[in-house]
């Protein structure tokens, strides 16, 4: 790990333990349970307008008679509204979301940072029959970790951080101290989903509480519930942090929420990124991830079979060592991860170790998971524009 991993880590615990006790404490409890709380209920009448009830004993509250006794007010709609003690439905409406959001966001940021990843099996080799293997492109074996000393399985990398490779590594993330790859990377996305959760719900709560202080100000009523100076400052110092992780986890949010539609990592979409660049330029003809299986099938392979549970913590499917891919012409897949290796999944007649017999016949060079070129490309003299690129 890295000598910075723990002190980020421990700051991302404290942003969430603070963000969600002090907001709590010093501002939405006060709001929602001060003295008196607001319980709505149906009377047909429409001459009554409101029961407002004061009494020194709770006792009283349930005497017919001091309710006979008291003012009541009612809207057209007829919603009697009585103040009942130390009761407030309206608290348990939002605060029971947002501590839920709470739960779930600390259970997954937890199972994040103590899930391994996933590393290489020590006596894994390359399939006998060549299938969905990856191979670099200049020497067309397969790919190796000099590091390790072992065989990169396809989608691996090694971690600089971790010292180890990764299965499916998407990237190393020092706020959950750990690399995110395939056997957490479900739980890292639960986690941010559940924090943009619940920072909206924290902001909207936030935001709820001076707009009714404003507009009791200008009425002029329930001045006592005003918030106090102290209050306020915790009103700032929570809307600052709070929309501050909002902003930042959202988007990140979303950008995995997108890579998870197509099938690819983080360090995956850094390298479409460059062959887009090779694209405009005219030199592939076509743009395509070969792990793409269908938006529906993406999302279960990282969430789980059932929509209803994505956002319920459950282990990842597969082993993170087999990928399907999509098949192209005679049944050949054909592509080049990040490191400019060439993955083949072909039948085994078709195969010969060491891809020998791609070198002797090369209808199409690939670059990265992504691109596939019809052009005739020598593997093994790659034209130059062309090798530049993928330095």
């Amino acid at each position: 790990m890295g000598g910075n991993d723990h002190w980020i880590a421990g700051l991302a615990w404290f942003l969430i333990s603070f963000i969600s006790v002090t907001s709590q404490i010093f501002i939405f409890w006060p709001w929602l349970f001060g003295t008196t709380t607001r319980i709505s209920l149906y009377h047909p009448s429409s001459d009554i307008n409101a029961i407002d009830i004061s009494a020194p004993d709770m006792d009283e509250l349930y005497d017919p008679l001091v309710l006979m006794e008291a003012q009541v007010e009612t809207n057209s709609a007829g919603i009697i509204s009585i103040v009942w003690g130390d009761l407030n439905v309206q608290a348990l409406l939002y605060l029971v979301p947002f501590n839920f959001s709470l739960i779930m966001l600390c259970w997954n940021y937890y199972l994040t940072m103590i899930t391994n990843p996933g590393s290489p099996p020590l006596d894994w080799n390359p399939p006998a029959d060549g299938s969905s293997i990856e191979y670099k492109k200049t020497t067309h074996t397969p790919r190796y970790c000099r590091t390790c000393d072992a065989y990169k399985p396809p989608r691996t990398h090694h971690c600089r951080t971790c010292k180890k490779c990764v299965l499916k590594m998407d990237h190393h993330c020092p706020w959950v101290r750990n690399c995110v790859g395939h056997y957490n990377y479900g739980h890292f996305v639960r986690f941010i989903i559940w924090t943009t959760i619940a920072t909206f719900i924290c902001g909207a709560l936030l935001i709820m509480r001076c707009l009714e202080a404003y507009e009791n100000e200008l009425q002029g009523i329930n001045l006592h519930a005003a918030p106090s100076q102290e209050q306020i400052i915790w009103i700032v110092v929570n809307m600052v942090l709070d929309g501050s992780v909002f902003c930042g986890v959202s988007i990140l949010s979303l950008y995995h929420v997108w890579l998870i539609s197509s099938n690819t990592t983080t360090i995956e979409s850094w390298e479409k990124d460059r062959i887009l660049t090779i694209f405009r330029r005219g030199k592939v003809s076509e743009v395509k991830c070969p792990y793409h299986q269908g938006i529906l099938t993406n999302f279960q392979t990282v969430l789980g079979q059932n929509p209803l549970l994505w956002l319920w913590p459950q282990p990842m499917l597969g082993d993170g060592i087999r990928f399907k891919v999509q098949r192209s012409k005679n049944d050949l897949s054909e592509s080049l991860d990040a490191n400019g290796s060439v993955t083949l999944d072909m039948s085994p007649d078709q195969h010969q170790y060491k891809s020998s017999a791609w070198k002797d016949d090369a209808q199409m060079a690939l670059i990265a998971p992504w691109t596939r070129s019809f052009e005739r490309i020598d593997p093994v003299k790659p034209h130059r524009d062309f090798d530049m690129e993928m330095v």
